[in-house]
């Protein structure tokens, strides 16, 4: 696969993922609760996922009992960063619920900085810098309007960016020798088991499913769990996390641009100058080497 077109397979992934916050909101419009989508559409998401490993179902054979569990592990914590972030979604408006995921990108420079015992550079610091400063304007929230955030909101918003950053970390040293496409359906595995005992899946005993909410569960999975995890597994090998990084941060202007054309939510220019700053920041943090 050439560059160009695994950098697509990415650039997609990215724009998958900038239209959950939007669905997932118009499936709380619907009446349904963080609860029962994460709960559905994970688990169609990870059907999708076992179908498509069924074909090489047979090397799993030969992975090892620890490092399947391991995987399952993995999965759990990315499942506690969707229930985080759905939460989040619920109770701020998509375009604010985002940035607060997007607070990753410095506190794993944090978290790097820590573990591996050593300073950060120059660049890492501009970096770090660029996201918070972004950070502060995209919030677009002033003094006298921060008795009305929802701070249940807010707090969960930043427990979904720790959650995604000790994803990040933990993912990259468990299975690395794995087929890719396996890899990712474990990881999603134990993303649903972690999600079904945190909301168990009661949707399977009443008529929700049946009266409306399959099309948002079906959605959810489809483009948030399944496409995205199938353009990544195919992309991101052929050119790099540090490219990976910055095709990946198309997911923020995507969130905000849904979030005013379909949500009606008002996004306005120091919210987009704040995006501006983040994307340099992750650009100079995904371009500088560790």
């Amino acid at each position: 696969m050439t560059q160009l077109r695994a950098g697509y397979y990415v650039f997609l992934g990215a724009c998958c993922y900038g239209n959950l916050s939007t669905i997932t909101k118009l499936g709380f419009a619907q009446g349904y609760s963080p609860a029962d989508l994460l709960s559905s559409s994970t688990l169609l998401g990870c059907l999708l996922l076992w179908l498509y490993t069924l074909p090489k179902i047979q090397k799993i054979k030969v992975i090892p009992a620890r490092t399947i569990v391991f995987l399952i592990i993995v999965g759990s914590i990315w499942g506690l960063t969707d229930i985080f972030y759905s939460i989040t979604i619920k109770n701020l408006p998509a375009s604010l619920a985002v940035i607060l995921l997007f607070q990753f990108t410095w506190i794993s420079q944090i978290v790097y900085m820590i573990q591996k015992r050593t300073w950060l550079t120059i660049y890492q610091w501009i970096a770090l810098a660029s996201v918070l400063f972004g950070t502060f304007l995209a919030a677009d929230y002033h003094t006298n309007q921060l008795a009305y955030i929802n701070w249940l909101g807010f707090a969960f918003g930043v427990c979904s960016a720790i959650s995604y950053t000790a994803s990040i970390f933990i993912s990259d040293t468990v299975g690395l020798k794995i087929h890719s496409s396996i890899r990712s359906t474990l990881i999603v595995t134990g993303q649903l088991m972690l999600i079904w005992i945190i909301f168990p899946p009661t949707f399977l005993f009443t008529s929700a499913f049946a009266n409306g909410l399959w099309i948002w569960a079906g959605l959810l999975g489809l483009v948030g769990i399944f496409v995205t995890t199938i353009t990544y597994t195919k992309g991101i090998p052929h050119i790099g996390t540090s490219l990976a990084g910055i095709l990946g941060s198309i997911e923020l202007p995507m969130v905000l641009l849904l979030a005013s054309w379909i949500l009606h939510e008002q996004v306005g220019i120091s919210q987009w100058v704040g995006v501006f700053f983040i994307l340099v920041g992750i650009y100079i943090s995904s371009r500088s080497s560790y």
